[in-house]
């Protein structure tokens, strides 16, 4: 009986020192089940500030977006401002032109008008007085 009794002793001593590992064991775990709440508290705090981040971004990006937009509808008014101008501008050359044209015209007829105006003036005043008639037949009457 001393033998079962020593063996019972050993076998409790065994299971004491099992025990007094898988305590330790225990501990580790729950160091290790500690230490992954840290890091899942961690964790969660980088993913809300991401968000927080994430959001900033893209209220950052879409004001960029609208500013952005202004800008090229600015410059495309700007753009259609130059171009209205430039067309109004050739169309004007253009009446310009004509007027020119029209006007180079008038200065011609209004030149030979004058023209033919001084001369029949002249013929007029010279053979309405009698001397040019005078004149023309004492040369051609050979005298």
């Amino acid at each position: 009986m001393y033998e079962t009794v020593k063996k019972h002793g050993e076998q409790i001593g065994d299971l004491s020192n099992g025990f007094v590992i898988q305590a330790e064991r225990l501990g580790n775990v729950e160091l290790t089940v500690a230490a992954l709440k840290e890091s899942d508290r961690q964790h969660d705090e980088k993913i809300a500030q991401l968000g927080s981040q994430y959001t900033q971004i893209q209220n950052t990006i879409m004001t960029e977006n609208r500013d952005t937009q202004d800008m090229f509808k600015n410059h495309t008014e700007k753009l259609y401002g130059i171009v209205e101008s430039s067309v109004s501008f050739k169309e004007n050359s253009e009446e310009r032109e004509a007027d020119a044209e029209r006007r180079k015209h008038d200065y011609k007829v209004m030149k030979w008008k004058t023209i033919a105006d001084v001369v029949t003036k002249l013929v007029l005043s010279l053979t309405a007085s009698g001397g040019f008639l005078y004149w023309l037949i004492e040369k051609v009457g050979g005298n």
